[in-house]
């Protein structure tokens, strides 16, 4: 890997030099057999390595590449912190949708490789407003039902407070 690490910085090398050479010079006939020269240079660094690597092999082992990379466990608890907000605004909106306006939604969720399962939902009424369509309904029951048929998950514990 330090081998086509080290291949390609020659090429990168020789083009830049080329490039600064290109801008100093002016306009004549040397300035078009500089880049005739610096053309071949560049074309002899491009394949001088290629006859070793038919010969012996390409050798793709990326493994000290792959030992560097780490999780940022500060973007992962960010990440899945969104979910979870996206989550809470997602059932208050189905519940402003239904008729129950202003009430306030707090989740609890496990996180378990990438996925997460709602363990508790808590509903806060105290603000809400109830539309009056849904004045002679049990609040307690209507919400928890809805909230389990969000979520999908008929075990899901639902505190339901004020």
């Amino acid at each position: 890997m330090k081998f086509v690490s080290a291949w390609v910085m020659s090429i990168l090398g020789i083009v830049i030099i080329g490039t600064i050479v290109d801008l100093l010079l002016s306009k004549s006939r040397l300035k078009n057999f500089i880049r005739s020269i610096f053309a071949t240079v560049c074309i002899l660094v491009i394949i001088t390595p290629l006859p070793s690597i038919v010969k012996n092999g390409f050798d793709m082992d990326f493994s000290d590449l792959v030992g560097d990379i780490q999780i940022d466990d500060d973007f992962v608890g960010f990440s899945e912190r969104q979910k979870v907000i996206a989550l809470e605004k997602a059932i208050e909106s189905a519940f402003d949708e239904e008729g129950i306006s202003k009430l306030s939604v707090k989740a609890d969720v496990e996180f378990e490789s990438g996925n997460f399962t709602v363990k508790r939902i808590t509903v806060d009424l105290t603000d809400s407003v109830i539309n009056e369509n849904l004045a002679n309904i049990n609040k307690y029951e209507f919400i928890k039902e809805r909230v389990k048929k969000f979520t999908g998950n008929p075990e899901v514990e639902i505190i339901i407070n004020g």
